[in-house]
């Protein structure tokens, strides 16, 4: 209902739902959502290319990070959900008190929203900002050759321990072990077995930070 009215006052919707079968399933009785009755007509949500949905504690979850099975799963769940409606995903970390703001944390979270081609990335302030009501202005910046380079890119790689995605003459590596984040000269087709071989070698590599290469 809030959906439809939003679109007829010609607005777009932006929600949150931490599990995200809350806003797209077409199932009533969902195991992880309280109570009963959640959508007893199986009806499709109104959600569309006109909207936007959260994709919440990605990839750090209270100042942690998260495993890759954690956030790969949640993140492989928006991704098929922006596929078959179109909304866009928006993605923020979450914070606290004890664990606030991290460059390297923000680099690695990112990067890797970037590598994933997701619409859009902040970083969380604690409480979501409940006590400061401010958010900081946080960026990343890309150079615009690379920025070019990734218009026309493979599909992202992974073995649950790295994730990779090669660009024109660039190969991006993410490491979920070091939480670092580095480019190489890319030269024809790298699979799982070579990734590891390059972060260990000394060829050519940079280390890709929000600060600049390194």
């Amino acid at each position: 209902m809030a959906v439809r009215i939003i679109h007829e006052l010609g607005l777009s919707a932006f929600m949150n739902a931490y599990f995200l079968d809350h806003l797209f399933s077409l199932e009533d009785k969902l195991p992880y959502a309280d109570g009963t009755a959640k959508n007893p007509d199986h009806v499709p949500p109104l959600l569309d290319r006109r909207d936007l949905f959260l994709l919440e504690s990605f990839p750090v979850n209270n100042g942690s990070y998260e495993s890759v099975p954690e956030w790969r799963a949640r993140l492989n769940l928006a991704l098929k959900y922006r596929q078959r409606y179109g909304a866009q995903i928006f993605a923020t970390t979450t914070t606290t008190e004890q664990e606030p703001f991290s460059a390297e944390k923000f680099n690695y979270a990112w990067w890797t929203a970037f590598l994933y081609g997701l619409d859009g990335f902040g970083w969380g302030e604690p409480n979501f900002a409940a006590r400061s009501n401010a958010l900081h202005d946080h960026q990343c910046s890309l150079e615009s050759k690379m920025l070019r380079a990734f218009e026309h890119s493979s599909a992202v790689g992974s073995d649950n321990t790295h994730f990779w995605r090669q660009a024109g003459n660039y190969l991006v590596v993410a490491d979920a072990v070091t939480h670092s984040v580095h480019r190489f000269p890319a030269e024809g087709f790298v699979g799982p077995k070579e990734i590891a071989t390059l972060l260990t070698s000394p060829r050519g590599r940079s280390l890709l930070t929000c600060e600049g290469d390194a």
